[in-house]
């Protein structure tokens, strides 16, 4: 069956699903994102997911004028239409038409997609992610760290980075050589029991996994640390993990040529994952798991 993409109000086939090329998305990248997860038709932490792209949207300036209410039936809708239980969802809200850079407009785009998610088999979870240092340095003046901006270019070269290096993520840090976050991922380490994160203005991006785990490791009495990072504390940590919407809690064994411990899941980081797995069972009231 051919998916169908919402588009300002409209339900499209997929394969006639079009934006205009005056769109401010597509010219200037004017615009920002949310990618979601559903679990048997629910989104977890849906609100939290709204209200990032929304502060987002008045950020940049945008004269978007829905509520989060109204984008949570719009999500369902396009759940429903495309018959779609577990599912990865991309919600899209850029400037509109524009004659040019600094032209305004009253009518921003809004895009929903929606696609059956496809989980990483059980064994990668198992053996963990390998990463690299990214080449690219975060620039600590930028505005746009803390978000979801369709200027993504910088991602997307860190994640092709990683690749050409048989690696599966790219981490990127400042000048000073501290740890920022992953080219799709916030990153953790743990270190003499505490579980730590670059600090909220290292220049990442406050994500929605990121603070579900925080709540847990506070819930669970494990100390945390939100500060600056060094890349070699990451190096030499006892554990270490990433963490999105999509994928949850992953492991990371190894970075650039050094291998974490042995080069295994460490046992708070499996700990956390199955936590994180229950409080999306509790929080979307399931009377049957959704972890697949």
């Amino acid at each position: 069956m051919e998916r169908k993409i919402y588009i300002n109000g409209k339900f499209f086939k997929q394969s006639q699903a079009l934006i205009s090329v005056n769109e401010g998305g597509f010219l200037f990248g004017e615009g920002i994102f949310e990618t979601m997860r559903a679990y048997s038709g629910s989104v977890f932490r849906l609100t939290e997911h709204l209200e990032r792209i929304l502060g987002s949207c008045r950020f940049l300036k945008l004269p978007f004028k829905e509520n989060a209410q109204s984008l949570t039936e719009k999500i369902n809708q396009t759940l429903q239409i495309n018959n779609l239980s577990n599912a990865y969802l991309k919600l899209i809200i850029s400037s509109g038409n524009k004659s040019s850079l600094t032209s305004t407009t009253s009518s921003p785009t809004l895009i929903i997609i929606a696609r059956e998610f496809e989980s990483y088999p059980q064994r990668i979870y198992k053996e963990g992610f390998k990463a690299i240092t990214s080449k690219i340095r975060r620039n600590p003046y930028s505005p746009l760290a803390q978000h979801k901006s369709l200027n993504f270019l910088e991602n997307v070269l860190g994640k092709r980075e990683a690749e050409e290096r048989g690696k599966k993520e790219a981490i990127f840090i400042d000048p000073q050589g501290n740890l920022t976050e992953g080219a799709t991922t916030n990153i953790f380490l743990v270190k003499q029991g505490s579980v730590i994160s670059p600090a909220l203005n290292s220049m990442i991006l406050p994500g929605i996994t990121r603070e579900v785990v925080l709540e847990i490791s506070s819930n669970l009495g494990i100390p945390i640390e939100e500060r600056r990072v060094e890349l070699k504390e990451l190096y030499e940590a006892e554990e270490a993990f990433l963490t999105n919407s999509l994928v949850e809690i992953m492991p990371l064994v190894q970075v650039d040529s050094h291998i974490i411990v042995k080069g295994v899941p460490g046992p708070l980081t499996q700990k956390l994952k199955k936590e994180y797995q229950k409080k999306v069972y509790l929080e979307l009231g399931f009377s049957s798991h959704p972890i697949l």
